[in-house]
């Protein structure tokens, strides 16, 4: 493989991973409680954990569903 093709690839990688991000992401309460299928307010008790995933920007509430489900797991295990 030349240094071409690395280049290639390693660009095809970052354009790829918004994309993949973006799917990932949960944006909004409402999209929060579909997801876990729970209350607003447990959402409310997430945002306040600093453990929890959940974060909020600009007055906007959003998580990552990969580390909002590991943080689950981990958390009904008992190792949070």
């Amino acid at each position: 493989m030349t240094q071409t093709d690395v280049a290639n690839d390693n660009v095809s990688n970052i354009a790829r991973i918004p994309d993949s991000l973006a799917k990932d992401s949960l944006w909004g309460s409402k999209a929060i409680e579909r997801f876990l299928g729970c209350t607003p307010h447990y959402v409310k008790t997430l945002l306040k954990d600093e453990k929890a995933p959940v974060y909020s920007r600009a007055g906007r509430i959003f998580s990552i569903k990969s580390e909002l489900f590991a943080y689950m797991v981990l958390s009904a295990e008992g190792k949070i």
